[in-house]
């Protein structure tokens, strides 16, 4: 079985990947986070899982694009609601990525 995950950081990734692999569930990943604030959060989680991806030779699709201002356009007005939105958005990309593939 192939699937493909949405990881927001190489650390959340780690217990999920292994215990994949131990049940021999092929598992590419998938980054894809507008939402995270500020920058060097980015760039700080997008680094430690291209060394992940080194280390440990995954496959990993990256969508290396920095777009707080849209994840905020998307959720200013509408704050107790922001959670949804990030999750769903995340997940909605995640899916399109990997009926297309």
């Amino acid at each position: 079985m192939k699937m493909l995950m949405h990881i927001c950081c190489a650390n959340c990734s780690i217990y999920p990947l292994r215990s994949l692999r131990k049940r021999g569930i092929y598992t590419s990943g998938y980054w894809y986070n507008p939402n995270i604030h500020p920058f060097t959060e980015y760039s700080s989680r997008l680094d430690a899982l291209r060394h992940l991806q080194k280390e440990w030779d995954l496959d990993i699709d990256y969508v290396d694009h920095y777009g707080l201002k849209d994840f905020i356009r998307n959720v200013v007005h509408n704050e107790a609601d922001r959670c949804e939105y990030c999750y769903s958005s995340r997940l909605e990309e995640t899916a399109r990525t990997a009926k297309k593939n």
